[in-house]
């Protein structure tokens, strides 16, 4: 059941930044709907993925690529 939440919760707000929606404004709300008394009950549903921060991921990649090298088989 927490991943469904998970999923939902962060669609949610992939689809809330994608209306140019204000985070700040929406987090409250997708709180409430989810049934929590705080924001910090509900960031426990939130978590980073590549999906949401595709730039954050190539700084990674680009930074860190080369510590665990490919395999040619």
């Amino acid at each position: 059941m927490d991943f469904l939440r998970h999923t939902f919760a962060c669609h949610t707000l992939q689809a809330a930044e994608k209306r140019n929606v204000d985070l700040y404004a929406a987090l409250p709300i997708l709180s409430t709907y989810l049934g929590h008394a705080s924001i910090q009950a509900t960031s426990q549903y939130l978590r980073m993925t590549a999906e949401v921060y595709p730039d954050i991921m190539d700084a990674v990649n680009a930074l860190c690529s080369y510590v665990i090298p490919e395999v040619e088989a």
